[in-house]
């Protein structure tokens, strides 16, 4: 969040505009290449950790097409019994906190998920995207 704090206190509203809604600039084709970098840099974290083998089950996809083909879908109970402990030993990054959800689906009074430091930062832009877009409907609403 500094970055943005910092964009704003510099009235740098250009920069911090392509900074939280750049991706709206980019057509299908460079969206889809950065989710594809994105899912790459996930499956590389994944490999080196405890929680990211058993997800894998023993491959170790390089493309988007082998994920697709060697992946299995997942449930929160694939997570376990990882995730209930909150053993962060086994995740590819050591978490900056843990969330408590609702737990709605009656198997567990509750279910944790544990948030990384580029999770945040991450987010963090996503909040300052949605303020931002907000904030232009709001103003064109304003106008009619």
């Amino acid at each position: 969040m500094s970055q943005i704090t910092e964009l704003l206190s510099q009235e740098r509203y250009q920069e911090l505009w392509q900074l939280c809604c750049g991706f709206l600039d980019l057509n299908t084709d460079q969206f889809m290449q950065i989710q594809e970098q994105l899912l790459l840099e996930q499956l590389t974290s994944l490999q080196n950790c405890k929680m990211g083998r058993k997800l894998l089950a023993g491959t170790m996809p390089r493309t988007v097409a082998e994920f697709r083909e060697q992946v299995l879908l997942t449930t929160y109970p694939d997570y376990c019994p990882e995730l209930l402990q909150k053993d962060e030993a086994g995740l590819p990054a050591k978490p900056i906190t843990w969330v408590q959800t609702s737990g709605r689906s009656g198997e567990y009074a509750c279910k944790w998920v544990p948030v990384s430091q580029r999770f945040w930062d991450e987010a963090g832009l996503d909040f300052c995207a949605i303020a931002m877009l907000g904030g232009l409907q709001r103003q064109r609403q304003g106008s009619h």
